[in-house]
């Protein structure tokens, strides 16, 4: 029997035991369409979905600031709006009552829900 040096063993743990830990309920990034804005956040719906998933339409994702004005040309900036195809990730934590101040708590054990959006990049303006 031959011995399995410490690359050997994390070769196997990255190929056989971590894709097998994982959760197919954690979320991290997905491509939507933005369906509505309202204010600071948008109603997106998931692409590369079933029609019939429960899931395809996320609700109150947070725009941040950086994707709310796209730049279209050297001088000319124009509005994020309906029909962007944007990039939203999956906070570690609940966003809850997240306002952007410093004093943010945490407010649950929500981990990587689709409920903690933030549309991180626009992908597609228009």
């Amino acid at each position: 029997m031959t011995k399995m040096n410490t690359v050997q063993r994390l070769a196997d743990a990255l190929t056989n035991t971590i894709p097998q830990s994982g959760s197919q309920d954690d979320h991290t990034h997905a491509a939507a369409r933005i369906t509505s804005i309202s204010g600071d956040y948008a109603d997106c719906k998931l692409l590369g979905r079933m029609e019939d998933e429960e899931s395809l339409i996320i609700r109150d994702v947070m725009i941040s600031d950086s994707c709310k004005w796209i730049p279209v040309s050297s001088s000319s900036n124009e509005k994020i709006k309906v029909g962007d195809t944007v990039w939203i990730g999956f906070s570690d934590h609940d966003l809850s009552n997240f306002t952007g101040s410093n004093d943010y708590l945490i407010d649950s054990e929500r981990r990587h829900d689709l409920s903690d959006g933030v549309i991180e990049a626009v992908i597609k303006h228009g």
